[in-house]
């Protein structure tokens, strides 16, 4: 029988855009120049999933994410 080692992912705790949840972000992705703007909806320790303003939903792998930087409201 061969042994095989299962990656282990860490948890929330160490999660550092856990403080991007619910805030509108930009988010920079390996190998795209311009970059994806939405509303953080859930993080998972994989996945981000963000809502766009006309309602469409994208998942980012986490491991893709070069940059998380919230976006200022314009009411400002």
């Amino acid at each position: 029988m061969t042994e095989y080692t299962v990656p282990s992912f860490k948890g929330l705790d160490y999660q550092p855009f856990e403080k991007y949840i619910g805030k509108v972000v930009r988010i920079k992705v390996k190998d795209d120049p311009k970059g994806i703007t939405g509303r953080l909806a859930v993080l998972t320790d994989r996945f981000i999933e963000l809502i766009h303003m006309d309602g469409r939903n994208t998942i980012i792998r986490i491991d893709e994410v070069v940059l998380i930087s919230p976006v200022r409201s314009r009411g400002a």
